[in-house]
């Protein structure tokens, strides 16, 4: 705040002055109502003052000291996160591993209990006709190939950490133990149709000429229902994701296709194979997508329905439901023969052809 001397042309600052000194006017307000911009006027001394900034002094320094502490306490946080991360890592280090000669780390647990939930081995006489060399042979290269299609973990596991899944950690390797999922893969099963990665089914799916990994199964059924299912998450935005039909069957087929982004379907086939029903699936965007039929068989028009559905191609853990999509569909359209899924594809071909 400054005051103006009335007997200069320039403003001063204000500091406290002896009524004695002539030499710096200070000029008081009389008791009566102040000017509009101006509240109120408190009178203060040099040992106000002093006492004032002795009271900020310990204002700070109590400040600085609340500070302090609350950088040591986020600090010691830190380090106990640490010290709980880095402890979790040793245990699952430390976890009961057989070493064979090569040095390659082979799990204890792993070989017994794949074996006996893919091989069947329940007896103690089937497992030593097992020890013969052709039958370790190809024991090992199931365990090999069941142990390159699952999940590696660390303590937790996170691939498949939504509650679902019910999951966890053992020995290194995820295990799912939620309703309508492998145990052992964490990927789908429903209705016998147990999903497996790099599916060799009479499928082809590609995605700008690219071929794609497929997520599939066959049902295990009695009889052929010439059902199936084609799944995908969206084709990137391209015009159309077309449909090959191909093979000899004798008996109609009945093709659900499924896309959670928008997708126009184009249904195309050699003019061997015939469509009875075309079921597009979707959620949110049911009413985006869309289908386009050409070069059908002669004198077919297959029945086009539309069903709302959660959905899925195979691979839930980036958020897919595809034992929901399948209970829909078995529920809302009959059994199915086959799921085939990816996540992104503009080009389906599958071939239909009478069981042998």
């Amino acid at each position: 705040m400054k005051i103006c001397d009335k007997s200069l042309t320039t403003y001063v600052p204000l500091r406290f002055a002896d009524d004695n000194d002539s030499t710096y006017n200070v000029y008081t307000i009389a008791s009566r109502s102040y000017p509009s911009h101006i509240r109120s006027l408190l009178p203060a001394s040099e040992n106000h003052m002093a006492e004032y900034m002795a009271l900020e002094k310990a204002r700070r320094r109590l400040r600085n000291v609340i500070i302090s502490l609350m950088v040591f306490a986020i600090s010691v946080a830190l380090l106990a996160v640490s010290l709980v991360i880095v402890f979790q890592k040793d245990s699952a280090n430390e976890m009961e591993i057989n070493t064979q000669e090569n040095g390659r780390p082979v799990i204890s647990w792993q070989r017994t209990e794949v074996l006996v939930e893919t091989l069947n081995v329940t007896s103690t006489s089937e497992a030593d006709q097992s020890k013969t060399p052709s039958n370790r042979k190809s024991q090992s290269a199931v365990v090999a190939t069941l142990q390159d299609t699952r999940s590696k973990c660390v303590g937790e596991c996170w691939a498949y950490a939504a509650f679902r899944f019910r999951s966890t950690c053992e020995n290194g390797f995820c295990r799912c133990n939620g309703r309508h999922y492998n145990r052992l893969t964490c990927l789908p099963s429903f209705s016998g149709c147990d999903v497996e990665r790099n599916y060799r089914g009479l499928v082809l799916a590609k995605l700008r000429g690219v071929k794609q990994n497929v997520f599939g199964c066959r049902a295990k059924r009695k009889h052929a229902t010439n059902f199936h299912i084609l799944s995908i998450f969206g084709n990137h935005r391209a015009s159309t994701t077309e449909v090959r039909i191909t093979g000899n069957s004798s008996t109609p087929a009945v093709l659900v296709l499924v896309n959670y982004h928008p997708v126009t379907w184009k249904v195309t086939s050699d003019q061997s194979a015939a469509i009875r029903k075309v079921v597009l699936v979707s959620y949110n965007h049911l009413s985006k997508s869309n289908i386009l039929l050409a070069d059908l068989k002669k004198d077919t028009e297959p029945e086009v329905a539309r069903l709302v559905s959660q959905t899925g191609y195979g691979e839930d853990k980036f958020g897919g439901h595809t034992p929901e999509l399948l209970e829909t569909i078995e529920k809302m359209v009959g059994s199915f023969e086959t799921f085939s899924g990816t996540s992104h594809a503009d080009y389906w071909e599958i071939g239909l052809d009478d069981p042998a």
